[in-house]
């Protein structure tokens, strides 16, 4: 008796709130996401987005650039590393126009990553991490 009630209020709401709504709300955030994020990076470029859960870390995060048309997919690290062990970097992350990084990627700096142009590169659900590049 409650399962079925309960089964009839969310056929209900699922009726009042459905999917296509749900889609427009969950882009608003992800754009909404994108600005407060780009304030914190030294360049996100046109028509660029960075998914929800994206963290940056290490310090150095006006060292990282963004191209153009570049999608960042939710739950990726970036981290540009400004100390390890007292030895100071100036660490800097460079991911070119019309690049796709997918869920769940990290990317570290101590020295410099660059991904992207004159390429355009996938890199798409595996653990990218690059912490000594000198």
């Amino acid at each position: 008796m409650l399962h079925t009630v309960l089964n009839d209020i969310l056929s209900c709401i699922a009726y009042l709130y459905p999917m296509n709504i749900s889609l427009k709300i969950e882009h608003l955030r992800e754009i909404l996401f994108t600005q407060w994020i780009s304030r914190y990076l030294d360049h996100l470029g046109e028509g660029s987005t960075i998914g929800l859960g994206c963290q940056l870390q290490g310090g150095g995060n006006k060292n990282i650039s963004i191209g153009d048309n570049t999608i960042l997919v939710s739950h990726n690290i970036l981290g540009c590393w400004t100390s390890h062990n007292g030895i100071n970097y100036d660490p800097h992350i460079i991911i070119g126009d019309n690049t796709a990084i997918g869920e769940y990627t990290q990317i570290s700096a101590v020295k410099e990553v660059r991904i992207g142009n004159p390429s355009h590169y996938m890199v798409e659900n595996f653990l990218f991490q690059v912490i000594y590049n000198q």
